[in-house]
């Protein structure tokens, strides 16, 4: 299926933006790949970093392993308050398996590193804390 991982993210704001926590904080600002120029913060950014293929043995076709980095992005410099919660429900949204979405299977998903930035955006300081996640996919 050629647009799989269009599948994958469909999946991925879903479950996001369906978890009373976050959206409590960040409203409905949960973006794929970039925030729109003037987003109010704090806010959830999710991104594809890439994906290896990898070949299944038996003629049981193929999975993808999607390197997914997941973030809440706030002002400031610190990470703790709004921040830290709305990090800290990531695994417990994202750590799914056998879930279908349009015709893909996300196999399930794994945590796979912490990410954490600080630094300036046009004299903003700005934080950013999540993590990378590993999504194996394949067409149902």
């Amino acid at each position: 299926m050629t647009a799989e991982l269009v599948r994958v993210e469909q999946w991925m704001y879903q479950a996001l933006a369906a978890d009373a926590t976050i959206t409590s904080i960040v409203g409905n600002r949960i973006y794929s790949e970039a925030a729109p120029q003037g987003s109010t913060f704090p806010l959830v950014l999710f991104a594809h970093i890439g994906n290896v293929d990898v070949v299944r043995a038996m003629n049981n076709g193929r999975m993808a392993k999607n390197i997914m980095l997941v973030r809440v992005i706030g002002t400031g410099t610190s990470t703790g308050g709004n921040i830290k919660t709305v990090a800290d429900r990531f695994d417990p949204v994202l750590l799914k398996e056998n879930i279908t979405i349009d015709g893909v299977r996300i196999a399930y998903v794994q945590h796979d590193q912490h990410a954490i930035r600080k630094d300036n955006e046009n004299g903003v300081p700005m934080v950013y804390v999540g993590s990378y996640y590993l999504v194996f996919s394949q067409p149902a």
